[in-house]
């Protein structure tokens, strides 16, 4: 059984699942906040990134990854899996006629 890595007291992550956690009140997920921290971003340069995240939310959302730094590495892999399978996916699936069509008009 999956546990729920948002505790419900968190103020600054809802979870939508198990592999949807976002910042609360925002349509950022925390991939995004920690993907930019895990790179070196520091915490105003992740809220200038994102305007509708506050600083005060960003710095939250890298306290929470501190905590609970192996539940977040877990759904950090999970994201980039599905990620690199979304791409795969794309890139197997082809462009679509109306772009091959456009692109012969160049």
């Amino acid at each position: 059984m999956l546990v729920d890595p948002v505790m419900e007291e968190d103020r600054y992550l809802e979870s939508c699942s198990t592999d949807d956690i976002r910042v609360r009140g925002t349509r950022v997920g925390v991939e995004h906040v920690l993907e930019a921290y895990l790179a070196g971003s520091l915490p105003e340069e992740i809220a200038l990134e994102f305007p509708t995240v506050t600083l005060e939310q960003v710095h939250g959302t890298i306290v929470w990854y501190l905590r609970n730094r192996a539940e977040a590495d877990r759904y950090l892999e999970r994201w980039r899996a599905r990620a690199r399978r979304g791409r795969s996916e794309q890139s197997q699936a082809g462009q679509p006629d109306l772009i091959r069509r456009l692109r012969q008009l160049e």
